[in-house]
């Protein structure tokens, strides 16, 4: 099941919504970041100060849960990541007895959060240049050997993939330095999740700041859809700033997630 403040959603007939669909233009992630957007949504205020400190006190009590074992971690809730629309595309990494059966990459690091980026800033900016910044890689043998001298470029139709060891580096004044771990760049993007028979599995997934909490999620699908064209401010060669008409392609992405095995009939009707 799929809900935003702890509601949940269904479709028009009443029925519980099983594959949500979406348009993302900046970011997606999975696991704690999303977590902590879900947690902060819960207790918003008209207050533009005290939600400041809604989200610094959310963000420590999430962070403790390190300590305890417990909480969102990417190895918990995903089975593996694929380059393409199903699990029979190529595994960028693969977690558990999958792993071994697929002979796919391993994460390192057990991270807290991944990462899909279409900008070069997380979290109201406070995260700038995450994916220049990210010097390390994040798999035992990433699909693209020169990963680490890719560049960003928000026209390219590729999305940059990367994760985060603790949820708290996104804010430290270090994080230009520890900073996070290349993973993928590329798309269209599948996640597997998890799947418990003995108890449900509960992660978070927030799409451009909507964050949801998935109730026994099967498999989210990121694949383009579109670009559309955007002012931007470009640098002149003096090194000063002017508002010029320098346009610059800025790509939609198409994104889907379902509760349950997609049939035929869903793949076709995800597909844009």
């Amino acid at each position: 099941g799929f809900y935003q403040r702890d509601e949940l959603l269904r479709n028009e007939d009443g029925s519980e919504l099983v594959c949500l669909q979406a348009h993302m233009l900046l970011y997606a992630g999975v696991a704690k970041d999303a977590e902590l957007a879900y947690n902060v949504e819960m207790h918003r205020t008209k207050s533009q100060l005290c939600n400041k400190l809604v989200y610094l006190w959310q963000g420590i009590c999430i962070a403790l849960h390190w300590f305890c074992c417990v909480g969102q971690r990417v190895q918990r809730v995903l089975r593996g990541l694929y380059s393409g629309k199903s699990a029979s595309a190529t595994p960028i990494f693969a977690t558990g007895l999958r792993r071994k059966r697929q002979k796919a990459p391993r994460l390192f690091a057990n991270p807290e959060m991944i990462l899909c980026l279409n900008i070069d800033s997380f979290a109201g900016g406070t995260a700038r240049d995450l994916w220049c910044n990210s010097w390390r890689v994040g798999t035992s043998e990433p699909l693209d050997p020169d990963l680490l001298e890719q560049e960003q470029d928000a026209s390219d139709q590729k999305l940059e993939v990367l994760t985060l060891s603790r949820l708290l580096r996104v804010a430290m004044p270090t994080n230009r330095l520890l900073a996070g771990r290349r993973i993928f760049q590329g798309a269209p993007l599948h996640f597997e999740f998890k799947q418990k028979n003995y108890r449900d599995v509960v992660t978070f997934v927030q799409i451009d700041g909507e964050s949801y909490k998935l109730l026994n999620p099967h498999s989210m699908t990121i694949e383009f859809d579109q670009q559309i064209t955007l002012l931007q401010k470009a640098e002149l060669d003096n090194g000063c700033c002017s508002w010029i008409s320098n346009f610059q392609n800025f790509q939609n992405d198409h994104l889907s997630v379902s509760t349950s095995e997609p049939s035929d009939s869903d793949l076709t009707e995800a597909e844009v």
